[in-house]
């Protein structure tokens, strides 16, 4: 029976420059070629994820730090279009309803932080969040994530959303709000994690309590009687943690941070060595 694999995206299958290594282009399609299922686990939303990604044989979506969990149809890997959320092959998804919605876009006023909202086919968020990833003036040159900006801003809303699957909020140092600050501010309702978003301001993640990747994957496998022990995780920043202890193999990328590799079983290379392809061979994958 081949075996479940869930991988991060930024810092594991993708560069820095939003490109997937040709040495981890060739993994994908010989694992899926041995008849492993392979399964993006990340904190990106559908809409954030580029559409040629899905044609590596990708089967389903852990989104948004594992609010919710979608499987892919040939349709979705082959159609070349951003996979729209369809409620018909949603596993399970975990929304911050409107009350708690309110409540962070409230702190997050009151403190000076910039909003960032994910559901599966729109992002909501303000004109100032969207200028941390264009060049800091007309002629500068694009930025790496040029391509992601490309790629979501038609799903960008400049609004509050009704509900969310995942927060990811901006603070500048002048608002004087540490990582405890903002645990603390938010309570136990919530799941709080840095981020891993490429800012000189501190940046978190926020889901609803008790959701992380790791809490994903355990539903997934359940949802397709798949042997917890059989599951292989592949990730390299805090948001991949919960993941990587769950997961019957957990490895993390040579390019990860301290606490991923804490978490791992295994470390591999970093990704522009050969690191993924390093870890499906590690694993018998490939």
């Amino acid at each position: 029976m081949g075996r479940l694999v869930f991988l991060d995206l930024d810092g594991t299958l993708l560069t820095h420059h939003q490109q997937v290594p040709a040495d981890a282009e060739d993994a994908l399609r010989a694992a899926v070629k041995n008849g492993h299922r392979l399964w993006i686990a990340s904190g990106r939303a559908n809409c954030e994820i580029y559409p040629w990604l899905l044609e590596y044989g990708f089967q389903g979506i852990v989104g948004a730090n594992g609010s919710y969990a979608q499987m892919l149809t040939d349709a979705d890997r082959l159609g070349g279009k951003t996979v729209g959320e369809a409620p018909e092959n949603m596993i399970f998804d975990h929304r911050i309803e409107a009350a708690e919605v309110a409540f962070l876009e409230n702190y997050l006023s009151e403190i000076g932080g910039l909003p960032w909202w994910s559901t599966p086919n729109e992002i909501f968020t303000t004109e100032s969040f969207m200028r941390a990833f264009r060049p800091a003036k007309p002629g500068d040159p694009p930025t790496p994530w040029q391509a992601y900006v490309d790629q979501v801003t038609p799903h960008v809303r400049i609004e509050t959303p009704p509900v969310a699957s995942k927060l990811v909020a901006m603070l500048p140092s002048w608002t004087g709000v540490s990582l405890e600050d903002f645990r603390k501010a938010v309570g136990s309702r919530f799941c709080v994690l840095p981020s891993s978003i490429n800012s000189k301001t501190l940046a978190v993640e926020v889901t609803l309590a008790g959701i992380t990747k790791g809490s994903a994957v355990q539903e997934v496998a359940s949802s397709l009687w798949f042997p917890l022990a059989d599951t292989i995780a592949v990730g390299d920043s805090a948001n991949d943690v919960e993941m990587l202890k769950v997961a019957g193999f957990g490895v993390a990328m040579g390019n990860g941070t301290p606490e991923a590799k804490q978490a791992a079983d295994w470390v591999t290379l970093d990704i522009s060595e050969g690191g993924l392809s390093q870890a499906f061979a590690h694993c018998g994958l490939i």
